[in-house]
């Protein structure tokens, strides 16, 4: 089980870094097209296509936030109180970038990992999101990238084995 959890963690880290490097890249040319509606396209459409186009065997990834701008990016209730626990680590000294949780949860034949990674909006995209500065109004607002994968297991678990698994801990990096 740990070096299938330490697997699934690579792929997170890997999907994340692929995420980012595409969205970066696409985010660069609007920029220097010096068009606000060029750049609202990233945010709005291309991010999402470049989530749905790295979405596959059973990974799903998306943007979250304490304040967002589209509704549909509300952080759920895992994501809120994995938020709430980065800001105050991130009070505390720690570097945003350093920031992740992920949790395993098996239940029956259905799996359900869970990766959140947390970055800082960049200071350039605060035109439009000037609602998601921090409390004293000086910075971004902490975001995070929520990545899934939820699984089928092809078989059917003895009946005496069902209710005998522990949720596995919250871990953090």
């Amino acid at each position: 089980m740990a070096d299938e959890i330490e697997d699934l963690v690579a792929e997170s880290k890997n999907l994340i870094q692929s995420y980012t490097s595409q969205l970066q890249t696409a985010y660069d040319n609007a920029y220097n097209l010096n068009s606000t509606d060029a750049v609202q396209a990233i945010c709005r459409n291309v991010a999402i296509d470049i989530a749905d186009e790295l979405a596959n065997d059973g990974w799903g990834i998306r943007r979250t936030g304490l304040a967002v701008l589209n509704k549909n990016n509300a952080p759920d209730h895992t994501e809120l109180r994995v938020l709430n626990n980065f800001i105050a680590r991130q009070s505390e000294g720690k570097a945003a970038d350093t920031l992740s949780w992920y949790k395993l949860n098996e239940v029956g034949n259905r799996s359900e990992f869970r990766y959140i990674k947390a970055f800082t909006i960049e200071q350039r995209c605060m035109t439009c999101h000037t609602g998601q500065q921090s409390k004293t109004g000086s910075a971004p607002a902490l975001s995070a990238y929520t990545l899934t994968r939820a699984e089928t297991r092809n078989y059917f678990p003895d009946p005496v084995q069902q209710g005998q698994f522990e949720p596995l801990p919250d871990f953090t990096e």
